[in-house]
């Protein structure tokens, strides 16, 4: 991934220098991620343009999916339930 966020950085990506910097700063590599983390600004990285945002509150199995992977019965079962298995469950 560091060799692509470097190349897309390099071609003026802002979330790949946002990447790198905040990549450098939670591996303990203090300078690089200062530097990154300026190119970020200097390409105009800004939270509210670049970060993803959730496409839906909700994360729904596509209708039919379950039924149309030829898995068997067992897991079918566990991809249209909406509650984990008994034996899945932490205590």
């Amino acid at each position: 991934a560091l060799y692509w966020w470097r190349f897309a950085a390099g071609a003026g990506d802002p979330l790949a220098a946002h990447l790198l910097a905040a990549h450098h700063a939670a591996v303990g590599i203090t300078p690089d991620a200062r530097l990154w983390r300026a190119m970020a600004r200097m390409l105009g990285f800004t939270r509210d343009r670049h970060l993803p945002q959730p496409v839906r509150a909700a994360t729904d199995l596509a209708e039919g999916f379950a039924a149309t992977v030829p898995w068997g019965s067992e897991l079918s079962a566990f991809m249209t339930t909406s509650r984990l298995p008994r034996e899945l469950v932490t205590r």
